[in-house]
């Protein structure tokens, strides 16, 4: 590296990132099962394979980068409650789609690297979906309510998550045929 960031060192970043953000979210969603809150253990299964499939297209678009790299990435090390997970998990959701990805975009974008732009791009659009959700959820426990939907649909190919895909033909973020979306129910 000659000290400068590039798109591959922001791709790594970002795929450190999302397999955090997956495993956080598998351990989130047990802790609210534990709780009871069966709703919200689905909202948070349902985080975690879509930030699975944000890391999956992030190593994809690495391509065959090897060793260790030195690099930081933003995530809190935290588990409490369930509402505490909720508002940990929107701090983590609102960093990565209002400061994170932009900027990751813009250095794909200067140094006109396409597929890293693609995935940021894909990620960025479907951060958003996590923070409104989380957003939602905050709002159900502070009412002390249970996440009220039974099914999360997600895209396998971008990890868009939708409450509901009757009447969506493709998939808002990646255009992919509404069939690529599976169940978490």
């Amino acid at each position: 590296m000659n000290g400068k960031i590039m798109p591959k060192e922001l791709i790594i970043i970002a795929y450190i990132s999302e397999a955090l953000a997956s495993i956080r979210y598998r351990i989130f969603s047990e802790k609210a099962e534990d709780e009871g809150f069966r709703g919200f253990s689905r909202l948070f299964r349902a985080l975690s394979h879509s930030e699975y499939i944000h890391t999956k297209n992030h190593l994809m678009r690495v391509g065959g980068s090897r060793g260790i790299q030195k690099l930081v990435t933003f995530s809190e090390v935290f588990l409490g409650n369930t509402g505490e997970n909720v508002e940990s998990a929107l701090r983590v959701e609102e960093f990565e789609y209002y400061e994170m990805y932009p900027a990751f975009i813009e250095v794909a974008r200067v140094h006109g690297d396409k597929l890293a732009e693609l995935s940021f791009r894909w990620t960025l659009e479907v951060e958003k979906v996590h923070v409104d959700l989380l957003r939602s959820a905050k709002d159900y426990i502070e009412r002390g309510c249970d996440w009220p939907s039974s099914s999360f649909w997600i895209c396998k190919y971008c990890g868009n998550i939708a409450i509901n895909v009757k009447g969506i033909a493709r998939c808002p973020v990646c255009g992919s045929a509404i069939d690529s979306y599976y169940e978490i129910s």
